[in-house]
Formats: C-alpha cells, structure tokens, sequence
C-alpha cells in the first residue's frame, strides 16, 4: 500500500477514498449506538409548527368557549390528565373547566411543545390552576416556589 502523502507542515494527508484502506468489518454481534441529540427538539418543533396550523391535529380541548388544537400523543405525554382523557377514555373533545383561563393554558399547551414557558407575575395563580387541573406537576412546583418568593 502506498503511504500517505505529507502537507507542507509534515502532517499525513487523507488517502484519496479509492486508495484509502477498506474499513474493518464490524463482528455481527457488535451493537454500535449512535445518538442524534437535535432529532428531539426538531421533532417538538416541527410539531409545534403543525400545531400552529392546525395540521395533523387530532384532539380539541375546549376552554372557556375558545378552541384549542393539539396532537393527542404531545398532550398524553405532557399531562397525565390528558393521557387519562385521550388514551383511556379515548376522547377527541375535550372541555376543561371553566376556573381556567384561556390565556394561560394556550400558554401551558405551547410549552408542552418548546419547554418554556412565559407568565407575568400577575397571572401565576392562572397558571397553578392550569397545571393543577392537568396534573402537571412540574409546572405546579415552579408556580408554588415563585409564589413563595
């Protein structure tokens, strides 16, 4: 086999692919794991997009009269409310109840999608309320500690 060419500074030059050597066969039993960490949020992002345009949606939450589209598998794993709801009960409608505020759980719902969430001082009763009623306890907790402080 021929060797690798040298650059000016002394270093070894990639082999052209038709001269470089064949790669060594993996033993079948091998197992080779490869992670693709911004598959997630370009997922959840292209979620939230169909969201927002009301592509592939297939649940309806109903809020004080407002409508709201969502996809029943985003809200199942947010929510252990919705996943009683859309997976148990198998409902494609569903009507919240009518001490929720609209405003915050449309807020609440798009950080089921991104992961963050944005409220005023003022309204973080409105939002324990909405992730009290949807069993989200990890926006719950944070509700309940700026509260305190």
């Amino acid at each position: 086999m021929e060797p690798s060419p040298l650059s000016p500074s002394g270093a070894a030059l990639p082999l052209p692919l038709s001269l470089a050597p064949p790669p060594l066969p993996l033993p079948a039993a091998a197992v080779v794991h490869v992670s693709f960490p911004e598959v997630t949020s370009a997922l959840l992002e292209s979620l939230n997009q169909q969201r927002l345009q009301g592509q592939l949606c297939d649940v309806s939450i109903r809020v004080q009269g407002r409508e709201f589209r969502a996809h029943r598998a985003v809200l199942a794993a947010s929510s252990p409310y919705f996943h009683d709801q859309v997976l148990l009960k198998g409902m494609t409608s569903i009507s919240l109840p009518s001490v929720m505020d609209p405003g915050a759980f449309e807020t609440v719902l798009a950080s089921a999608y991104t992961g963050r969430l944005s409220m005023a001082a003022a309204d973080i009763v409105n939002f324990l309320t909405v992730g009290s009623v949807l069993q989200m306890w990890h926006i719950v907790d944070k509700c309940t500690e700026l509260l305190r402080e």
